[in-house]
């Protein structure tokens, strides 16, 4: 058969490229229940990890739930070769934002040295009633890493991301736009300790505490951002924050500003307060979407449409970067509704069918008549492709 050269010289330029691209590993300790989602992807020399709690275990005391939590963690780090040591990003979940200082106690018992980058967040219910999950990011031994701010680490930079720590707003601001300012001045301190700026950040996670308005966020937030190169942004209203902060803002950056690009559908306008997605290299860094529909913003009241949309949504972004699902190596879903938990997942496994991302789902908020949207995903996909499972 004659291959036409157009083919042919598709097939030369893309073989190479696709050669060089590094491979998505499912990881899965040996023994771990059967589910949708992955515990953890390996890509290249990264780890992403899926929200990891006590696997059903319910101590009375919350520092040993934590440490089991921790423990499970270590489990799905060790099916990947590493260990806790290796961790340079963590999200903390609580659902009782007065166990942040018992926390610590058993953070810097896992970590007498070199914390990774985290941030502490109360949310209104977790998965199986716990108290305590735990998100991560890990690389492999022999990559070079520097922790900025010690003793309590305000960033790590590895491959060319820098992970921060979440900052909120110190002492007490005389209003809300006041106190939004002093955590995002607090933020370009962090980015000044890596000798970066406003605008080497690609994701951003404004956590709000209860009735901040985000008309407040906006007005301050697109100050310190240029308009159309705004960094990915997921905004979620949360049950408490640390010290009864109104905002902890949690992001990453890119060292490069060669390596950041922002990518945005056809179809989307130009923010002043966020991009869809963000290029941090071969990272794509998402936006949190939930189920609104495009062209007219409003959301379905019918849950599975809104997965649907929202999924939508995410495909728009990857199809603009030149990705697709099976680049997703991590997924965040934040539920109005922790109940809505199984139906998630029955439309998931559609959309996911194999080599599925890690997945960490909680409710963010406590559980009200009010609480929209019913699902915002956030997430991370990586040009990648798929190898067999480890």
């Amino acid at each position: 058969m004659r291959v036409p050269p157009t083919l042919l010289l598709l097939l030369l330029i893309t073989s190479p490229l696709r050669a060089q691209l590094p491979e998505k590993l499912v990881v899965r300790p040996e023994g771990t229940a059967a589910a949708p989602w992955s515990p953890a992807v390996l890509v290249g020399n990264t780890l992403y990890l899926a929200g990891h709690g006590t696997d059903g275990a319910r101590p009375a005391a919350f520092e040993e739930e934590a440490r089991l939590a921790f423990a499970a963690l270590g489990r799905t780090l060790a099916a990947a070769g590493m260990d806790a040591g290796n961790v340079v990003s963590l999200y903390v979940y609580l659902t009782a934002i007065g166990d942040a200082a018992a926390f610590e106690r058993v953070l810097r018992d896992q970590y007498p040295s070199n914390l990774p980058a985290r941030s502490v967040v109360g949310v209104g219910r977790l998965p199986g009633g716990a108290r305590v999950l735990l998100q991560a990011i890990a690389v492999q031994d022999g990559v070079p890493r520097v922790y900025h701010g010690a003793p309590a680490t305000s960033a790590v930079a590895v491959n060319g991301i820098v992970y921060l720590s979440g900052v909120a707003p110190g002492g007490r601001a005389a209003g809300t736009r006041l106190a939004i300012k002093g955590a995002l001045v607090d933020l370009g301190n962090a980015l000044r300790s890596a000798g970066l700026d406003y605008r080497h950040v690609v994701f951003c996670n404004p956590y709000m505490a209860p009735k901040i308005p985000r008309a407040d966020l906006d007005t301050v937030y697109r100050q310190f951002f240029e308009f159309g190169n705004t960094p990915a942004r997921a905004t979620l209203d949360m049950s408490a924050l640390p010290g009864g902060a109104p905002i902890v803002l949690s992001a990453v950056a890119v060292a490069d500003l060669e390596r950041r690009r922002v990518v945005r559908p056809i179809s989307r306008e130009l923010s002043p307060t966020a991009s869809p997605a963000v290029f941090a290299g071969d990272a794509l860094y998402l936006s949190g979407f939930s189920g609104f529909m495009p062209g007219y913003g409003a959301l379905s009241e019918d849950f599975d449409l809104q997965i649907r949309f929202a999924v939508r949504n995410i495909q728009d972004c990857l199809e603009s970067a030149g990705l697709a699902l099976d680049n997703v190596v991590s997924l965040n879903c934040y539920l109005g509704n922790l109940d809505d938990t199984e139906r998630m997942l029955r439309l998931f496994r559609d959309y996911f069918p194999k080599n599925p991302p890690a997945l960490t789902t909680l409710q963010q908020s406590p559980t009200g008549a009010n609480n929209r949207p019913a699902v915002q995903f956030s997430g991370i996909a990586v040009r990648s492709v798929t190898a067999a499972a480890k």
